[in-house]
């Protein structure tokens, strides 16, 4: 007896030392978690080992507009999209006792999403398994997540290294527009005084291959490759101003490819001919034109493109050969081509041959071929290349077939036009000659002036059909000349120039002139002007 009561009272003490020593879980706590659980105000959802729902409270059902008997017993991949599902999975393997963090979209019951930021926490329960807690709540598609300032360094020193790089492209932005704006004044200026200058240039060679006197053949070769020189000139002029400035073109003509052949020819005879002489190379030009091949486009643009391939072909020749160009038509399209008997291209070199700066001559800047592709691009054309090594090389143009294309011709004097007496004003000698020359050429009588001020003091003492002023003069401007005729004789014509190129041309504000015309002032442009201005006098 004595024997088994002391064995159950040292049982008893080992019972009492060991609940002693294994902390107890207060009563309530369990009841108080899950209050805790089912009252936050943000969703959250445990997971079992397995990774399946267990629990979802109040909010998280809200968020995803559905019931319990939805969530339970059911995998979280259902939540989201095929697209998000990865990342979100991800989300859902944090380390134990880590968490993740991220935002995701979260498929609702209806079928559309909310975005939600996500904290997954990685548990063990009692008998040391895995469990995890979701907690989500829903965030604005534009706002980041609140959890950021707490995110690792690396993360926000990423963010910050965007953010910076967005300032930096502002600012960049910011400058680049100060810089065009600043090109855009100089270009202004510089376009100006070439416009001034090439005024006299392609207006005497007009007056010349206008005037009575008969010119030899060669003479008006030679000055037929003047004009169309300063003409394009004038044409680069205009196109670098629009650049900077944003203008737009002007409308396309119906250009005769014969013609533009003829002109290139003869404008690049110096290096065909003149320098591969003096080379110790002969080369041959062939044209083989058909009649009648229009394209809708630019004829200044049209010349410099093949003017580029003519050079680039006579590059190709450092011993001679043949140069043949050839313009005809391809199933209702025309086409435009340059052939050589040059070193020829390899299948590399005609591959790249268009890209910018890429060359093979070892000298140049590249940049020819390139500026090729991007003229017949903007004509809605094509541009290739065939050839071999030693075997010389064809570059073939073709562009779309224009719509009932007319070519221009340059109007003459209407015969049945008055004579006009007219006040011409303009402060650059050489320009208000080719004007009162052009007025001469077709019978018309003039008065000149070189400043506003005197022009208007010839105005109101006299009688004038037409007043034509330059618009930018010292003193009183052509734009105030204009103003104050209207202003005292509503009814006389007033033609305004302007050598600052292009944006100038056109109808002008009938409130201040009639017609704007651009420098250089060419003598179509210049008949087509009082041509309108008859027309509107008999409207």
């Amino acid at each position: 007896m004595t024997s088994r009561n002391q064995d159950r009272d040292t049982g008893t003490r080992r019972r009492a030392a060991v609940s002693s020593t294994t902390p107890r879980r207060p009563r309530g706590v369990e009841s108080t978690a899950r209050l805790f659980f089912e009252g936050a105000p943000e969703g959250a959802v445990i997971l079992d080992a397995a990774g399946v729902v267990v629990a979802a409270n109040a909010a998280f059902l809200e968020i995803l507009g559905t019931t319990a008997e939805r969530v339970l017993g059911r995998s979280p991949a259902d939540w989201t999209g095929p697209a998000a599902r990865r990342a979100f999975l991800e989300l859902l393997d944090p380390p134990p006792g880590g968490r993740r963090r991220g935002k995701v979209a979260l498929r609702r019951a209806d079928g559309g999403e909310t975005p939600a930021l996500i904290s997954t926490i990685g548990l063990e329960d009692d008998d040391a398994r895995r469990i995890f807690v979701i907690v989500a709540r829903v965030a604005s598609k534009n706002v980041a997540d609140p959890h950021d300032a707490h995110e690792e360094p690396a993360v926000l020193r990423a963010r910050l290294d965007a953010a910076a790089a967005e300032l930096a492209a502002a600012r960049e932005t910011s400058a680049e527009r100060e810089r065009m704006a600043a090109l855009g004044r100089m270009t202004s200026g510089i376009a100006h005084d070439l416009n001034n200058a090439l005024a006299p240039i392609v207006g005497y060679a007009e007056l010349l291959l206008e005037g009575p006197s008969p010119l030899a053949p060669e003479v008006r070769a030679d000055l037929e490759v003047i004009h169309t020189a300063a003409c394009d000139a004038a044409a680069t002029v205009r196109r670098l101003r629009e650049f900077y400035r944003g203008q737009g073109r002007p409308a396309p003509e119906a250009v005769d490819l014969a013609d533009v052949v003829e002109h290139v020819v003869a404008l690049a005879q110096p290096s065909w001919r003149d320098q591969a002489l003096a080379g110790g190379a002969v080369i041959r030009v062939v044209k083989d034109l058909a009649p009648g091949v229009l394209v809708s486009g630019y004829a200044s643009e049209l010349r410099e493109a093949l003017l580029n391939l003519v050079l680039n072909a006579v590059d190709a020749m450092p011993h001679g050969g043949t140069l043949t160009v050839r313009t005809a038509f391809d199933d209702g399209r025309p086409v435009l081509e340059v052939s050589d008997e040059g070193v020829g291209m390899t299948a590399e070199q005609r591959r790249r041959c268009f890209e910018p700066y890429f060359t093979t001559k070892g000298h140049g800047s590249g940049l020819g071929l390139s500026l090729v592709k991007s003229i017949v691009r903007r004509h809605d054309g094509v541009v290739d290349v065939a050839g071999a090594p030693g075997c010389g090389s064809t570059f073939r143009v073709t562009f779309p077939a224009p719509a009932d294309a007319v070519p221009t011709t340059p109007p003459h004097a209407d015969p049945s036009q008055a004579p006009l007496h007219a006040l011409v004003v303009d402060d650059e000698p050489a320009s208000l000659a080719v004007v009162t020359r052009f007025l001469a050429l077709d019978g018309h009588t003039f008065e000149t002036a070189t400043d506003g001020d005197d022009a208007l003091r010839r105005f109101r003492g006299g009688r004038f059909d037409l007043l034509v002023t330059d618009a930018t003069m010292p003193g009183l401007s052509g734009e105030q000349l204009a103003e104050a005729v209207r202003r005292e004789a509503p009814s006389t014509p007033i033609v305004l120039v302007s050598g600052f190129g292009a944006a100038s041309s056109g109808r002008a504000r009938p409130s201040v002139a009639d017609v704007r015309l651009a420098k250089p002032i060419t003598l179509a442009a210049w008949r087509s002007a009082l041509a309108s201005l008859g027309r509107a006098a008999h409207a």
